[in-house]
């Protein structure tokens, strides 16, 4: 079951954040254990951290890509990001050692900056 909404919610989350973007997107270069280079989106990397329940590794990831948005960018990522950490349960975000307060304080730290 939690396959089925994990993937579910994956899609949902790309769809919805695609459909409103307005910017060019963010280019990551991840190297594979085979020692290959990958090319991703920052958001399709947000997304899969989240699903592998690494959500301070994604929240430090978005951090460490701020430089590179322009502000209304930065709002909207931050604002799909820290929306798609809210659909998780409580199991998911305790078993991710993360909690609500950090959802809700992150979104507006991210902007602040």
């Amino acid at each position: 079951m939690y396959e089925k909404d994990w993937f579910m919610r994956q899609i949902n989350g790309t769809l919805s954040f695609l459909a409103k973007k307005k910017y060019d997107p963010i280019i990551l270069t991840l190297l594979q254990e085979n020692g290959d280079a990958k090319q991703i989106i920052l958001e399709d990397r947000l997304l899969e951290l989240i699903a592998q329940l690494k959500i301070n590794a994604a929240e430090n990831l978005l951090f460490q890509q701020r430089a590179a948005m322009v502000p209304e960018q930065r709002k909207e990522i931050a604002h799909w990001f820290y929306g798609e950490l809210a659909k998780l349960t409580d199991e998911e975000l305790a078993q991710a050692k993360f909690s609500w307060s950090e959802i809700l304080a992150g979104e507006v730290e991210f902007n602040q900056k």
